[in-house]
């Protein structure tokens, strides 16, 4: 729901056809101006406008649209941020669907129990793919890292021609990917014989994860998951 032309339209369409529909609006948590008119019983603004969902981020619902929704829809229920990003993996990932954050909020209501839809027939509406290509990655970057296929590895080696080829070595022989590599030689606090190794790796399962860390182990190098 933004200024609830859409809801409205579809509430009155469904309404007619099967008065026994029950109908739920869905906002971002963050620029909930119907939820905040329902509970007020009259229009007012949005407290904040703060979200990524920003083809609904409207501080104030149309006076017609307003009185539409009240009078047909069940509630109106809000979702994070963050729950909204990770329907908007899953969609892309598992349907190979590409919609906008303000286009999946309603599958992210029913995706993290928003609405009860146990035992009953549930439709949500997916609406808009209009979604910039740098966000679209950063999405698919921190959900990578959250579920575990992306991971920060940090660890110490012999500043000496050779050290850095014995930890690629293991690296490849586990079956896992490199994204991303730094040494750092000049931090004060590394012995000036040592130097400080960070990976960011793609891993295809938690086994190629725990068969790198103790091949790493076994051959005296300490390496382990670094989490931010």
């Amino acid at each position: 729901v933004g200024g609830g032309g859409l809801i409205s339209g579809i509430s009155i369409a469904v309404k007619e056809q099967r008065p026994d529909v029950e109908i739920y609006g869905v906002e971002a948590a963050s620029a909930a101006s119907m939820q905040a008119s329902f509970e007020a019983g009259k229009i007012v603004n949005a407290e904040s406008m703060d979200t990524s969902c920003d083809g609904i981020a409207v501080k104030r619902p149309g006076n017609i649209t307003y009185r539409i929704a009240k009078d047909l829809l069940k509630g109106v229920v809000t979702v994070e941020e963050l729950e909204v990003t990770r329907t908007l993996f899953l969609l892309l990932e598992r349907a190979k669907l590409v919609v906008e954050p303000a286009g999946c909020v309603a599958l992210s209501a029913f995706q993290h129990g928003k609405i009860d839809i146990k035992d009953k027939t549930a439709v949500a509406i997916l609406s808009g793919g209009n979604i910039d290509m740098s966000f679209l990655s950063k999405v698919v970057e921190k959900e990578l890292f959250r579920i575990g296929r992306s991971i920060r590895v940090r660890g110490s080696i012999l500043d000496r021609v050779g050290s850095m080829n014995k930890v690629l070595d293991i690296v490849a022989e586990s079956g896992v990917s490199i994204i991303e590599i730094n040494q750092d030689r000049f931090d004060p606090d590394i012995p000036p014989n040592r130097a400080e190794l960070e990976m960011i790796l793609e891993v295809p399962d938690e086994k190629a994860v725990s068969k790198m860390l103790k091949l790493l182990e076994k051959a005296g190098l300490s390496f382990a998951i670094y989490e931010d």
